[in-house]
């Protein structure tokens, strides 16, 4: 026999177990075995500074940053694409220049002056629409990323004067509104000066006018009376009772409103359809989001008669109830002039009635309804031809000039709306309505109002009115009722922490190791969100982050059972009477190093999440990281100490007993070397139902990765642009996915617009601001050396306009709008080169002032031969020139002018120059704007199509010009398609990046080839089970699956690790034989996994009782995981380890077991004759 492999010793007495425990303990590291001398000698202190340590970190991120505390309000703020080549030449540069105008770096006005622009502005509750304008350079406002001026929001940029508090909105009523003198009070309240600014007013809303301009530069709408508290509740049931009658019985009149709220305003008679349905009001003044839209379905084939129409109006005057309860008055119409007018509903009833000159809709009859039916039948076709549109109100001319359109299709546009907005696209093929609205009349619109609406109809949804029912609606507001949802769902973490209590409680047999454990469960939380705020500084909580909840749920438990196994095989391993200092260290080496593995790479595939170019996606990601980082710490500093002191004072007083009947829970086995009935199933029926069967499992559990990875790889892009918040159940979100596409007017088949495509030149479009936070887009980078000047320049400027004809997406207007036979090429098109071109060609001769364009309405031109600006005004230079112009003095000169005469048609008629300026009047941005056959909604492959196409142009059209042109960038609303790029090649590329990093840490830890390679083949089976689950399920890849395929990397790789981390560690004796090593795995670590995997898919079981989308999805994740992650651990990892795992014989497992220096000092220690193996 060698001798360098093999030492030859008399045996002892020694027992082999005793040796193996020595064994173990030998090969605990130094500092490992020190530290848990140190937890065993001084708990109280260890048990101390944990939760110092945990309470200071858990204060200090709401104390020291309390104006950072997480608001949920703006549900969708963080899920633009950040860093791409789009979101920085479309999504960035947006705010940018919007900021750069509203301080006066840059302006459409040639002398460098300031120029009026429109920005959108929101109020602190975020829900009103209002057009504010730069009178100076800042104004008197802030001025803010994005367009938006809020005064409490966003920072004051320097040199912008601070603003002078504005009256609150619900003041205007005091203000006296209607009496002539309050808007001349609200404006100078304002800022503006009565010196130089007229104060209109209209019986909603007041104007603030600057002399000389066209627009207002604020527009004040006033609330009137409002109530400050919601009113008081109603008996829905007894409404729904009278509603039921009314629709049984067409002749009763509409119920009358709550006694509870104030009398509606005295009626009139009147036959002005405006003033009685006040769509022109509604239409002008409420944007989209601000809408109610009521959707019923019928309940047969078809909801259109008299009694449904009656309940559905009877179910408008409702909410018109709620609507003076908050607001103390109904709607009235903004452009009518009687004070008394009360607005109506825009349904189907109510048209009818409006159409036939009934009183109201409780007096429309049968035959009315079977009559409109034959009027919206004779005139759908027209209706779907296009010839039937909308006829202004001042215009009675509509007949007249289309007179194969049947003179009662016109009458006061209500078939029309009834056709567009209001009954399903089905009528044209079934004469039928399936589906129809109620779009409640408002002029008002509160963030309190709007959540009482919905409350209302929640409960509501599915009741019966008439043969129809309720099925769902679109709320304003949506955001702020998802923020409330939000909160009333993490209920459901209160169901997975009890379960999980209860759970634990029976693991742990102990109800203070429970109790003081989920209080380090808890606490986890907060130290994770004083980490994330204070040390790593994060702007930004996103919403998403509340997902880390039931991430600690899962995977902090899983630590515990982990933790508390060890400890109790502690006592079988190395006697119960041994010393607490070396059952720690032997605790602390086996469970600590398992538990490393997993919360290293768990954290690894979640903070890869961080190369997502999503704002929201990368702070989730860095979080949950946080959450399990800081879980690990806790497990070894809390966790040991509270061990110990539960060993030293509480288990053998018993205390659980005295104050509950729980001793079987509670109590201790008394032979400690036994295996416990869990380990005991383990050993003895799943590890002979495994390696008999392993053939069997590793054929059937392959085939079924096979199959569910050929589904995986066929997951596709997302064709949905609906940012979703709730479960496709609920009823707001069944209108945005599925009913509002049962009508033309906000289905896709009124989804037909096609966006212009901006080619831009003289900015460096690059998104410079923090792509942690979603407010901060960066400043904008002008090109110091912008200079078009150039004859080359003016060239690859011009001739841009005229190349792009031959581009297949090109739409051009000319073609399309033929009867536009003077304004075609300006309709929709921006190309100041090209117009420039023609202005300096004109013959000086021809020129005049000419500003009401009589030479261009009269002058025989079209298309390219025709511009506004040729002609005007009548000057003696800049004209008869030869384009380009070579003299640079020239060419500036005249561009200066050309971009004044361009000032004013653009405040006369609306057209813009394309051309930006410094405060000093230089050029400093050009942009070509053209019309496209492309909608911003189209399939991914189209839109990519699309860019490659419009990206080669721009190529080319850069050829031969100066750096100048060699800057343009293109700008087009392109960010749905954007994300759909990013999110693609992102979830790949941190899916690749956690195999990687799993691969690394097992390769590292387990110093086992074969072992590593084993592992990450079941891993990478259960990633594939799992994404092509998803698929199988319809999901398509959108924000929140980019996140699961990522993390489930993570999360897979937990049991394997464990179960690696465990053979890796069996007894010697056990080496060469690997089903003893299966054998130890499974009694080990069983236990454990099961219990892990028990919790974890336990709490992804509230998750889905959930109604946010990301809740429900994130819970369905984590049970499918926890699924194939035991199934394939158990029956995929395990066999194969049966048949390939290392052995100590095997070159691949070298790392397994002690190695030969340890167990020679050991068999020399304790005299036993063994033979040592160099591997």
């Amino acid at each position: 026999m060698n001798t360098r492999n093999s030492v030859h010793l008399h045996k002892s007495a020694l027992p082999l177990a005793s040796l193996e425990a020595t064994a173990s303990l030998a090969h605990v590291p130094a500092p490992v075995a020190r530290y848990a001398s140190f937890v065993a000698r001084n708990p109280e202190l260890c048990l101390l500074v944990s939760v110092a340590f945990m309470l200071f970190f858990g204060a200090i991120g709401f104390v020291l940053r309390p104006e950072d505390l997480p608001d949920f309000s703006a549900a969708d703020k963080g899920f633009d694409t950040r860093g791409s080549d789009l979101s920085g030449a479309y999504a960035a540069t947006q705010p940018q220049l919007q900021r750069a105008v509203c301080r006066g770096d840059l302006t459409s006005n040639a002398d460098g002056s300031p120029s009026l622009e429109r920005f959108y502005w929101e109020d602190d509750e975020g829900l009103s629409d209002r057009y504010v304008g730069t009178i100076a350079a800042c104004g008197a406002d802030y001025c803010c990323p994005g367009g938006a001026w809020d005064q409490e929001r966003c920072p004051r940029e320097d040199g912008c004067p601070a603003a002078p508090p504005a009256p609150a909105m619900d003041t205007c009523g005091a203000l006296d509104v209607f009496g002539g003198t309050s808007c001349s009070i609200l404006c100078q309240a304002l800022g503006f000066d009565p010196a130089s600014t007229l104060f209109t007013q209209d019986p909603v809303q007041c104007y603030c006018w600057d002399t000389g301009l066209e627009e207002p530069a604020y527009v004040a709408k006033c609330k009137g009376a409002r109530r400050t508290t919601a009113a008081p509740g109603r008996d829905r049931s007894a409404r729904r009772t009278s509603i039921s009658r009314l629709a049984a019985d067409s002749s009763s009149p509409a119920p009358p409103p709550s006694s509870t709220s104030p009398p509606a305003p005295a009626r009139r008679r009147l036959t002005d359809y405006a003033d009685r349905m006040c769509t022109y009001a509604r239409d002008w003044w409420l944007t989209d989001e601000r809408e109610i839209e009521v959707v019923f379905t019928a309940t047969g084939d078809d909801l259109m008669n008299a009694g449904t129409l009656k309940a559905i109006c009877a179910h408008d005057a409702e909410i018109a109830a709620m609507y003076r309860g908050w607001f103390g008055q109904a709607p009235d119409s903004w452009v009518s002039t009687a004070d008394d007018t009360t607005c109506r509903g825009r349904n189907l009833g109510a048209y009818i009635a409006a159409y036939y000159d009934r009183s109201s809709c409780s007096a429309i009859t049968s035959e009315d309804v079977s009559s409109f039916r034959t009027v919206m039948s004779t005139c759908y076709m027209h209706y779907k031809d296009g010839n039937l549109g909308v006829c202004n109100r001042d215009n009675d001319n509509c007949a007249t000039e289309q007179p194969e359109v049947p003179e009662d299709c016109w009458k006061e546009n209500i078939v029309y709306d009834v056709l567009n907005a209001v009954v399903d696209l089905g009528f044209e093929t079934t004469n039928k309505v399936k589906y129809t609205k109620n779009i409640p009349a408002l002029d008002e619109w509160d963030e309190d109002f709007f959540k009482e609406v919905h409350e209302t109809l929640f409960e509501e949804v599915d009741s019966l009115f008439g043969d129809s029912k309720l099925s769902g609606y679109k709320s304003g507001g949506k955001f702020k009722i998802f923020t409330k949802q939000l909160i009333g769902d993490n209920v459901y973490s209160g169901g997975a922490f009890l379960f999980v209590f209860v759970l634990m409680w029976i693991h742990t047999s102990s109800g203070f190791i429970t109790i003081f454990a989920f209080l380090q469960i808890l606490l986890n939380l907060d130290v994770a969100y004083g980490v994330y705020m204070i040390v790593f500084q994060m702007p930004f909580f996103p919403f998403l982050n509340l997902v880390g909840i039931f991430v600690v749920i899962g995977i902090g438990a899983d630590d515990i059972f982990v933790f508390m196994d060890a400890w109790k095989q502690s006592a079988r391993v190395l006697g119960a009477d041994r010393d607490k200092g070396e059952r720690m260290s032997y605790v602390l080496h086996r469970a600590g190093g398992s538990m490393f593995i997993t919360s290293l790479t768990t954290a690894s595939a979640f903070a890869a999440n961080a190369l997502s170019p999503v704002t929201s996606l990368r702070c989730f990601g860095v979080f949950c990281a946080i959450v399990i980082i800081v879980d690990f710490f806790l497990m070894l500093c809390y966790v040991p100490a509270l061990v110990i002191i539960y060993e030293k004072y509480v288990v053998n007083n018993s205390l659980c007993c005295q104050f509950c009947k729980c001793c079987t829970l509670c109590a201790v086995p008394e032979d400690p070397s036994e295996l416990r009935k869990t380990e005991a199933f383990f050993g003895s029926v799943m590890k002979p139902l495994i390696i008999k069967g392993k053939y069997v499992f590793l054929l059937l559990l392959l085939g079924t990765a096979g199959f569910l990875g050929f589904k995986a790889s066929q997951l596709e892009r997302s064709t949905s642009s609906e940012f979703q918040l709730f479960t496709a159940d609920h009823p707001m979100e069944r209108y945005d996915l599925v009913l509002k596409n049962e009508f033309h007017l906000t289905g896709a088949a009124g989804q037909t617009g096609t966006m212009p495509i901006e080619f831009v030149f003289g900015i460096n479009a690059e998104d410079n601001g923090n792509h942690w936070d979603p407010d901060d887009w960066g400043t904008l980078d002008l090109l110091s050396t912008f200079d078009i000047s150039a004859p080359a320049a003016q060239t690859a400027l011009a001739d841009m306009c005229d190349d792009i004809k031959e581009e297949s997406w090109y739409n051009d207007r000319c073609v399309e709008f033929p009867e536009n036979d003077k304004l075609c090429r300006l309709t929709g098109e921006l190309c100041p080169m090209r117009t420039f071109k023609h202005w300096v060609q004109t013959e000086c001769a021809n020129t005049r002032d000419d500003e009401t364009l009589s030479y261009l309405y009269s002058a025989d031109c079209y298309g390219d031969t025709c511009f506004q600006y040729s002609v005007h005004p009548e000057r003696t230079t800049c004209c008869d020139l030869t384009f380009p112009v070579a003299d640079e003095a020239t060419f500036t000169t005249c561009l200066h002018t050309f971009g004044e005469v361009s000032n004013f048609f653009r405040d006369t008629f609306g057209v813009d120059s394309g051309l930006m300026f410094d405060k000093e009047g230089n050029v400093k941005m050009v942009t070509n704007k053209f019309p496209t056959n492309v909608q911003w909604n189209e399939p991914y492959g189209a839109l990519d199509t699309f860019y490659t196409s419009a990206k080669a142009f721009l190529s080319s059209s850069k050829e031969g010009g100066n750096a100048a042109v060699k800057s343009g960038f293109i700008y087009t609303k392109l960010g749905f398609f954007d994300l759909q790029r990013s999110l693609s090649t992102g979830a790949y590329q941190s899916a690749g990046l956690s195999f990687a990093l799993a691969f690394a840490v097992l390769a590292v830890t387990t110093r086992s080839p074969i072992l590593t390679v084993l592992s990450m083949l079941t891993i990478g089976s259960i990633v594939c089970c799992i994404v092509g689950t998803l698929v199988l399920d319809g999901w398509q890849l959108n924000i929140m699956e980019s996140v699961i395929i990522s993390v489930a990397v993570g999360m897979s790789v937990d049991f394997v690790a464990h179960y690696s981390h465990t053979y890796l560690h069996a007894p010697e004796s056990y080496k060469s034989d690997r089903d003893k090593c299966v054998e130890h795995t499974l009694t080990t670590m069983g236990v454990s996994v099961l219990t892990g995997a028990i919790t974890t898919f336990v709490a992804g079981f509230f998750m889905i009782l959930a109604q946010t989308l990301f809740f429900f999805q994130f819970g369905f994740f984590m049970m499918i995981t926890m699924a194939f992650a035991f199934i394939y651990t158990n029956f995929m990892f395990a066999p194969l380890l049966s048949i390939l795992g290392p052995t100590s014989g095997d070159k691949g497992g070298a790392a397994v077991g002690l190695n030969s220096d340890h167990q020679k000092k050991i068999n020399l220690d304790h005299g036993v004759e063994v033979e040592v193996s160099p591997y």
